[in-house]
């Protein structure tokens, strides 16, 4: 990105939560506030998470 927009622009990169971490964190498997991000950011990337079993 640096070098394709000669150093004008940038990756930030913002955790936000998901899956278990969310879970243990806020007892909600996807909060309000990942919701918000993905909508105000408009691009996300998601990594590993963990489907709950039962």
């Amino acid at each position: 990105v640096k070098k394709a927009y000669a150093g004008k622009r940038q990756i930030v990169w913002k955790e936000v939560l998901a899956g278990e971490k969310a879970f243990k964190a806020t007892q909600n498997w996807l909060p309000e506030e990942t919701l918000t991000a993905f909508k105000q950011y408009l691009v996300g990337i998601k990594g590993p998470l963990t489907t709950p079993t039962g």
